[in-house]
């Protein structure tokens, strides 16, 4: 026969086990929601994974991914640009499949087109440059070649490449005032004033009135070699 104070037992065990099974499923689903991590955790991951291996096509990818999800579109296309260099192209194939929580089609569009933008100049950049190649093979005393390839190196920024042409210019036709102008210019941009001036100098001595201004501006100073 069962008594008050044995029903009285069961009720006190029975809720203690369900405020027990009350706290074990909240910290269950306490611990799902710090599994899943937040764009900030995961984009710091993913930045580490970069740092640690700059060659990570996927980080790259992954990390464009999140960068679109918190609105830093322009970090996102950096990203995915790096991730195709690098051998990975996924990244258009994403962005035309993309799930709406990533972005809206607006951004989607504007970085689709700012990728396809690239692809056209660097195949452009490509072709010309392969085309003054040509033209120095052809013929490895062109100056004129030489000169308009280090102009075309320059304007895509890569400026030892320039460098090289114009000075490679200069020594096959050393009275090419072309050739001092676009390197003194170039040595502006470097911030190397006194070399700059001793070419503007030189491309003024060839008949280069071109340089007059730049003379004017940079070289008319004590500090700078007369």
């Amino acid at each position: 026969m069962i008594t008050g104070d044995t029903n009285t037992t069961i009720i006190i065990v029975v809720a203690a086990g369900i405020f027990v099974l009350f706290i074990f499923i909240r910290m269950v689903l306490s611990g799902q929601s710090k599994s899943v991590p937040t764009p900030k955790t995961r984009l710091e991951e993913l930045t580490i994974a970069i740092q640690l291996n700059p060659e990570d096509d996927l980080a790259y990818f992954e990390r464009g991914k999140y960068y679109m999800k918190i609105g830093k579109n322009k970090l996102a296309i950096s990203d995915f640009r790096k991730a195709r260099k690098l051998g990975n192209t996924d990244a258009e194939r994403y962005l035309e499949n993309l799930d709406p929580a990533y972005g809206n089609k607006q951004v989607v569009e504007t970085v689709i087109n700012e990728l396809k933008t690239e692809d056209e100049e660097v195949k452009k950049y490509r072709e010309q440059l392969e085309d003054y190649n040509k033209a120095i093979n052809s013929n490895p005393q062109n100056a004129i070649a030489y000169v308009m390839r280090g102009v075309l190196k320059e304007t895509h920024r890569d400026y030892s490449g320039a460098m090289d042409d114009f000075i490679k210019a200069i020594e096959i036709k050393p009275e090419y005032a072309e050739a001092y102008l676009h390197l003194a210019k170039l040595k502006i941009k470097r911030n190397e004033i006194p070399e700059a001036c001793l070419h503007l100098k030189k491309a003024k001595e060839l008949d280069c009135t071109r340089a007059d201004s730049l003379i004017e501006k940079y070289c008319n100073n004590s500090k700078n070699p007369s």
